[in-house]
């Protein structure tokens, strides 16, 4: 609905680490099993036009995720997630 917001997380196409992992997971099909069933990841730019796409207006994000310290997380290159904030636009619908 209109004003409505919308919180949404993603995997991070952009974090090498993520790239790591599923090469790992390539190679010994053994680790971490998840990436199994891992199927989509977005580069920022391109989530954020999916969102205006279907009527929301980007708001915010986060880079967050990994084995890495807090700080390092935030490195758009490194974190494993992206966390949006959209809220809806008035007058938009959904196709």
């Amino acid at each position: 609905r209109e004003g409505g917001l919308l919180v949404i997380s993603v995997p991070n196409a952009r974090s090498v680490f993520r790239r790591a992992l599923r090469i790992a997971n390539d190679i010994t099909d053994t680790w971490p099993r998840y990436m199994r069933y891992s199927r989509n990841q977005y580069f920022r730019g391109d989530f954020e036009t999916l969102l205006s796409n279907y009527g929301f207006v980007p708001l915010n994000f986060i880079v967050l995720g990994g084995p890495f310290p807090a700080m390092l997380q935030r490195k758009e290159f490194l974190g494993n997630l992206i966390m949006f904030m959209a809220e809806k636009r008035s007058g938009s619908q959904i196709t």
